[in-house]
């Protein structure tokens, strides 16, 4: 896995959407993204279907149902 939070690291990260855990009756996508500093973000996205997460890539997804946003100091702790 690539160190810290960076497009590699969401490259390598939404690849394993696969092992999230189920969410039983969750449909629709997922985004989450890490604000590193003015203008710079890394982010990932995941589709769940029926309760499974089934796809992920890297990027933000635009129409997500849900869409998370850390900053760089939580997301080191």
């Amino acid at each position: 896995m690539a160190d810290g939070l960076s497009a590699e690291w969401a490259g390598e990260a939404a690849g394993l959407c696969h092992l999230l855990p189920e969410a039983p009756g969750a449909t629709g996508t997922v985004a989450l993204s890490f604000l590193l500093a003015p203008r710079k973000e890394v982010a990932i996205h995941w589709r769940y279907e029926d309760g499974k997460a089934v796809a992920g890539g890297p990027g933000p997804a635009p129409d997500a149902d849900l869409v998370l946003t850390v900053g760089a100091a939580d997301a080191a702790d």
